[in-house]
């Protein structure tokens, strides 16, 4: 899970969420924008690719 700040929120969704699909134990990535009601999950699916 990250919460999103306007500092952070290009290298959250890019290059880091990047990185975290290498983890191969990894199946969930919320992220939670700290400004507005909004968030989105992404899934690994049956296949290995993530779904939002």
């Amino acid at each position: 899970m990250e919460i999103l700040s306007p500092s952070t929120a290009a290298f959250d969704r890019g290059r880091k969420f990047e990185l975290y699909q290498q983890i191969d134990s990894l199946q969930e990535y919320l992220l939670i924008e700290q400004d507005r009601r909004h968030a989105d999950l992404f899934r690994k699916n049956g296949e290995g690719l993530w779904v939002r």
